[in-house]
């Protein structure tokens, strides 16, 4: 049975990735990006890996043969957004602009928070306004332009409807527990987890530079409490179908006994 991580950009996934594929032979892990990777390869190509991951979105998974165990990890959206916004703002103008031709480090580097939010244009307005429910919804339900091709209402019901059939989804802000609750669901070996890819670790290579985030104004929290509504009713029910309270306790119980000590959140 194929292991799938659908990675939510900015929801330290890419830690999470980190520890999955330690647990696969390299040549039978598949990291799937850009999106419409997987669509490009045949159901025999697919077929030969263990462990597939990316930021692609449902859609994509109809390429996979077989049976999937299918995991991902939420994060409050408006922290996820600011999170998204910080990390693009973090690239230098030669890396993200020049090199990359990143669309969201031009503008990031360029408006404020406030100014970022309303105002980007929709290639970009996408990586952040109600992102997760197009990442679950899948390519048929949204254009890049006008947004849902149906009612609010539906694409909460085809999301949670997705988020059922995953075999666990967890949150970041229990990371710890959501890592060991993911291994043990997937049988695999439990071990301590860690942090990668964050803000203070990406300003120390070449390419970054450090910014010092700000809290958010109340207007610019509730620009994004409206361009994350249906993202944050996707969160909430994550957190009620998969409790993490006990999950966090348990944890926390298992590690002491073993002596494991974790990364400090960051």
């Amino acid at each position: 049975m194929t292991v799938v991580f659908l990675h939510v950009p900015k929801t330290a996934g890419t830690s999470l990735a980190g520890m999955l594929a330690a647990n696969f032979a390299p040549e039978r892990v598949c990291r799937a990006e850009p999106h419409g990777e997987l669509k490009g390869r045949t159901a025999h190509e697919l077929g030969e890996f263990d462990f597939i991951y990316g930021h692609f979105d449902w859609s994509d998974l109809e390429a996979i043969p077989g049976p999937k165990q299918i995991v991902s990890v939420l994060r409050d959206p408006i922290q996820r957004s600011l999170s998204l916004y910080w990390y693009w703002r973090a690239h230098t103008w030669a890396y993200g602009v020049e090199e990359l031709g990143s669309r969201g480090v031009q503008y990031a580097k360029s408006l404020s928070p406030e100014d970022f939010f309303t105002t980007a244009p929709p290639d970009v307005r996408g990586n952040f306004e109600n992102t997760v429910a197009r990442q679950l919804a899948g390519a048929g339900y949204w254009k890049l332009d006008t947004g849902f091709t149906i009612p609010d209402r539906e694409v909460v019901d085809i999301c949670r409807r997705h988020i059922n059939q995953m075999s666990f989804c967890g949150v970041t802000e229990h990371f710890d527990a959501t890592t060991a609750a993911i291994l043990r669901r997937l049988q695999l070996p439990a071990t301590a987890s860690r942090r990668e890819n964050t803000l203070m670790q990406q300003v120390q290579i070449p390419g970054f530079e450090t910014v010092t985030p700000t809290p958010p104004s109340a207007e610019l929290t509730a620009s994004l409490l409206r361009l994350t509504a249906i993202d944050s009713d996707l969160y909430h029910y994550v957190r009620r179908r998969w409790p993490m309270r006990r999950a966090v306790l348990s944890h926390a119980i298992r590690s002491l006994g073993r002596g494991v000590r974790h990364a400090p959140e960051a």
